[in-house]
């Protein structure tokens, strides 16, 4: 039971730290980053949808893997 309440308490303080407003603004970043032609050959990243992003909600395009 002390372990259970301890984990539960860091699970706590993790969801009170992630924001995906602020992991949309990463995923931007990041496809910002690798967007040459040589990296759009190889790698797809996923998109976040505008208007679908919130502070506790993110939803971003699918992309196929092989």
């Amino acid at each position: 039971t002390k372990f259970f309440y301890r984990n539960l308490r860091v699970l706590g303080n993790f969801e009170a730290q992630l924001n995906f407003e602020d992991e949309a603004a990463n995923l931007h970043a990041f496809r910002s980053h690798f967007s040459s032609s040589f990296w759009s050959a190889l790698v797809s990243y996923p998109k976040p949808i505008e208007g679908l992003v919130s502070p506790s909600v993110l939803v971003e395009t699918f992309e196929a893997g092989e």
